[in-house]
């Protein structure tokens, strides 16, 4: 991943939490304590704990381990990080609940359900977008990018984009309705 893919990856992520649910959605409480802060706060954790480590990314699930950086004290690569597991590492310490008994378990689980998934969801889409399209993240819509990019959906997310029946077809951007669901 080079600088021009973090740096669209965050943007994504960021816009997405913001402004990639409903206004009502976004204007619950819980979503402005939770998902916004959360998402700006990975960042953070990527830029401070992974910066050595995310010209690696490759993808969710791949981190590159032809590069020096990629060596252990031995000279020896090393495997990952892997964003899935910084992601699920993340989560779990931000979640404000812990595994201790059966009533926190499913509290831990609600919350994971509700507030975790949705930072998970603005993760997932903006790198898949930002590095490699992967159709891991579906379920919005040509609106909702819109609406993350009032001022233009830019061409790097414009392009890529498919009508999925059996086979995915590819489609220009502008023959995509507002309503139209999103394959890449």
């Amino acid at each position: 991943m080079n600088r021009i893919q973090y740096r669209r990856w965050k943007d994504f992520a960021n816009r997405m939490a913001r402004n990639g649910w409903s206004i009502r959605e976004v204007m619950r409480k819980e979503h402005q304590t939770v998902v916004i802060p959360a998402v700006q706060e990975f960042f953070s954790h990527m830029e401070w704990d992974y910066k050595d480590d995310v010209i690696r990314i490759e993808s969710w699930d791949d981190t590159r381990t032809d590069t020096a950086s990629g060596r252990d004290c031995y000279g020896h690569y090393s495997i990952g990080p892997y964003v899935c597991d910084i992601v699920s590492e993340f989560l779990s310490n931000y979640n404000p609940f812990h595994w201790d008994d059966e009533e926190s378990d499913k509290a831990y689980e609600h919350w994971d359900d509700n507030w975790g998934g949705r930072v998970h969801c603005c993760l997932r889409a903006g790198l898949d977008l930002a590095s490699e399209p992967s159709a891991g993240v579906a379920g919005f819509t040509k609106g909702d990018l819109e609406r993350m990019y009032p001022d233009g959906v830019p061409m790097w997310i414009q392009n890529g984009w498919c009508k999925q029946n059996t086979h995915c077809h590819p489609i220009d951007w502008d023959d995509i309705q507002s309503e139209d669901g999103l394959w890449t």
